[in-house]
Order: C-alpha cells, then structure tokens, then sequence
C-alpha cells in the first residue's frame, strides 16, 4: 500500500491531518444544502420520488468524492485545479525534437559550401 502525504502534512496545516480547511468547507456546504433541499421536499413538498431524492442528495455525494485522495495529489480538488490552471495557461506545445530558428538566419545562410 503507498501512501502520498501532501508537503505540509507534518506541520498540522491540515484538520484531522488529511483535510484543508477549503475541503471540509466544500463538503460541509454540499452537506448543509443536502439536508436543507432534502427536509424542503419531504416536509414542504411532501414528496416521495426515490429519484429526485437522489438527485438531492448528489450536493454532499460531490463534495466527498472532491476531498478523496487522488495519487501525487492532495485529492480531487486540487487535481482539477491544476488540471484547469494548465489548460487555461497553456498557449503552445513544442516538440522536443523541433528545431527553432531563433537566430534570425535561416540553415542554407548558416552553411556555406
């Protein structure tokens, strides 16, 4: 079993060792608004579909798989950050074995035969 600690692991930055602050404020907003939405519908509304009870309770479903640990990364949330900051900073790619004239001159100019 492998372990991946985030760099501020040891230094109690986190709640519990495992959560930010963000995190547990993410999934306790998913869980307020669950339970909030779920008393709504079942008091107000008087509802009983299974279905839509479901649908109400995907809020704290998507906050807990967002604080999951995911590999080299501190969980989910922080995956898709970074993955979101990368292609929106992205502009261009280039090849490891392009060659790019920088000098101003092109090849033909550079060899004299």
């Amino acid at each position: 079993m492998r372990f991946n600690s985030p760099a501020p692991f040891k230094s109690g930055k986190l709640v519990l060792g495992k959560y930010r602050k963000l995190d547990l404020m993410i999934f306790a907003a998913g869980i307020i608004s669950t339970f909030f939405f779920m008393y709504v519908y079942l008091s107000a509304l008087e509802g009983r579909s299974a279905v839509v009870i479901v649908l109400l309770a995907l809020p704290a479903g998507i906050g807990y798989m967002l604080i999951q640990p995911y590999g080299i990364y501190h969980n989910w949330l922080e995956y898709l950050h970074v993955l979101f900051l990368f292609n929106r900073t992205r502009k261009e790619w280039v090849s490891a074995g392009e060659y790019q004239n920088t000098g101003g001159s092109s090849i033909d100019e550079e060899v004299k035969l």
